[in-house]
């Protein structure tokens, strides 16, 4: 795998911020196996991992030392939990099977004593308004190439990683309506800047992608983002799709973190 990020300067006009506020930042889901501990404690410290990041937009925190004594506190922060069965539908014949079916763990923490313990670590937050990201990703297929749009049956697993990704990252993202057939695979992958500006209407940055089968069952892609007077592009080889989406969103995120807001 190959990965390299540079950062070069872009001569864009101005653009109008058009921040949005992310709601459910204090809301997480887990995976988890049943609705009894252990399992509920663990599904509680996954989704604190993931609110915590959400929080901040900063990926690193799912590593650092810091936050072991912070999860392993989770359910103190706890407001409100609920289950979803992912078998539901489907009759149980057994109590092990009631103890086995898997669930999605929705769980809400309490906002005010969060703020204090990551404040008490030194960890800043995110503000709760954020750039909004249009996201144009070309993908190269066996039966044609093509731009993911918002709908349709085409690129159903990568729309769902990057969507679900930007969601748990508390990122705005729009990806184009099917209709809007003005910009195509070649546009994307030659990042013409001029057709995105017109078409971005309601964003404040660019997310361009162009997917590529990499053999043996890797893929490749290319990244270029812009915000701000700014484009950085970064490539990597020979991953799993939803690697390289979920870098896009995850390295988008880490950037924006780091930017000061923009100015209309």
């Amino acid at each position: 795998m190959l990965y390299r990020i540079f950062l070069a300067l872009l001569c864009l006009l101005p653009s109008t911020a058009m921040a949005e506020t992310v709601a459910d930042l204090y809301q997480a889901s887990a995976l988890v196996t049943g609705t009894e501990e252990p399992e509920r404690g663990r599904g509680f410290r996954i989704a604190l991992g993931d609110v915590v990041v959400k929080l901040t937009g900063d990926t690193a925190l799912e590593r650092d030392d810091r936050l072991t004594g912070l999860i392993a506190r989770a359910p103190e922060f706890v407001v409100s939990y609920s289950y979803e069965d992912r078998m539901k539908g489907i009759p149980v014949h057994d109590e092990q099977g009631t103890r086995e079916r898997p669930h999605i763990l929705t769980v809400n923490f309490d906002a005010g004593s969060l703020n204090r313990e990551i404040a008490a670590l030194g960890i800043r937050r995110w503000s709760e308004d954020r750039p909004v990201v249009a996201v144009w990703l070309a993908i190269a297929a066996a039966n044609g190439n093509y731009v993911l749009s918002a709908e349709g049956p085409a690129g159903y697993g990568q729309r769902a990683v990057l969507t679900e990704t930007a969601a748990r990252r508390g990122l705005p993202v729009r990806l184009p309506a099917q209709e809007h057939s003005t910009i195509g695979y070649d546009d994307v992958a030659n990042r013409k800047p001029s057709v995105f500006r017109a078409s971005a209407a309601g964003t404040d940055a660019f997310l361009l992608g162009t997917l590529r089968p990499g053999g043996d069952g890797y893929w490749e892609i290319e990244w270029t983002f812009r915000h701000g007077g700014q484009e950085t592009l970064w490539r990597m080889r020979r991953v799993t799709f939803d690697r390289a989406l979920k870098s896009g969103i995850d390295t988008a995120v880490g950037l924006l973190r780091a930017m000061p807001p923009s100015k209309p």
